[in-house]
């Protein structure tokens, strides 16, 4: 999960989500400006007993995630099996768990400048 929270009018009113256009009318009237700008299309599909989502980010980065829905912890098993066999048919490879997210590689590819203040902050590592 990526951890942030959503955003309502402001208003105190009926809490309707806000635009696109009005979102970033508010932040760039707070004179913020984006450093990280892509976009992510995602497809679905189903094979076996698995539904898998297929995220491509407008730079190139793409993500796989197969996943079987379980009722029950005895279904674990099979289900973890079932992901295994999925993954081989269509050729998946695990990701290295600290690859990151897509903002991540972005700011890693993109943002030399970003990149080291996070890394001097410690938010990220070498």
């Amino acid at each position: 999960g990526n951890g942030g929270g959503g955003l309502g009018d402001g208003g105190g009113g009926g809490g309707e989500p806000l635009t696109a256009e009005e979102l970033e009318r508010r932040l760039r009237a707070a004179q913020l400006a984006p450093f990280a700008d892509f976009g992510t299309v995602r497809s679905r599909f189903s094979l076996g007993g698995c539904a898998i989502d297929a995220d491509v980010a407008s730079f190139g980065h793409s993500v796989v995630e197969i996943e079987v829905m379980c009722t029950s912890p005895d279904e674990v098993a099979a289900a973890e099996a079932e992901i295994e066999r999925v993954a081989s048919l269509i050729d998946a490879q695990p990701l290295d768990t600290a690859s990151g997210g897509k903002l991540e590689t972005y700011i890693r590819r993109f943002c030399p400048d970003v990149l080291a203040q996070l890394l001097e902050a410690g938010v990220l590592t070498e």
